[in-house]
């Protein structure tokens, strides 16, 4: 699908438009967890996802978003509270550790965590959702640039109060 999408870059847009840049974003698609695999990226590489995300648009630049990367033991952590909240949500075991799994196999997880000014008098929450939005899609588009896969997961086991022990949940 992909593909068609690219080659539907007619000889009239690419003269006005940077057809590399269509193109890779035409060929982005999510990548599940079972499918990301060593290495992930490093620090300078994580470091341009974020100067990626950065440049979203942002109203009264408030930056309504952090990231946290989760690697090595706190994989582990994460897990095991994964699992929790899909016991928790009446999940069977094959459930469970699948949600469990979701933590596990990629090399490192980035969590993007929403920390809005709710009292803002210029900027509704609504905008700030959007700009959450809008870098979530630069940092997965920069991380495709640079190679790498990713996905956006969501649900009860990342909302889980839980995930406040692992520091993922803005405290204020």
């Amino acid at each position: 699908m992909a593909a068609t999408r690219a080659a539907a870059l007619t000889e009239t847009t690419a003269r006005a438009a940077n057809v590399d840049g269509l193109r890779l974003l035409l060929s982005r698609g999510s990548v599940g967890p079972k499918h990301l695999t060593a290495p992930g990226p490093d620090e300078a590489q994580l470091r341009l996802m974020v100067e990626a995300a950065l440049h979203a648009p942002d109203h009264a630049a408030l930056v309504p978003f952090r990231f946290k990367v989760v690697r090595g033991e706190a994989r582990g952590r994460m897990s095991a509270l994964y699992g929790e909240s899909a016991r928790r949500a009446g999940k069977d075991a094959a459930g469970i550790a699948m949600d469990e799994e979701r933590a596990l196999l990629p090399p490192l997880t980035v969590a993007v965590i929403a920390k809005l000014d709710l009292g803002h008098p210029q900027v509704p929450a609504h905008e700030q959702w959007a700009c959450v939005g809008g870098a979530l899609t630069n940092f997965l588009n920069a991380a495709h640039a640079l190679g790498f896969g990713g996905k956006m997961l969501s649900g009860a086991g990342v909302n889980s109060v839980s995930m406040y022990s692992l520091g993922l949940v803005p405290s204020g």
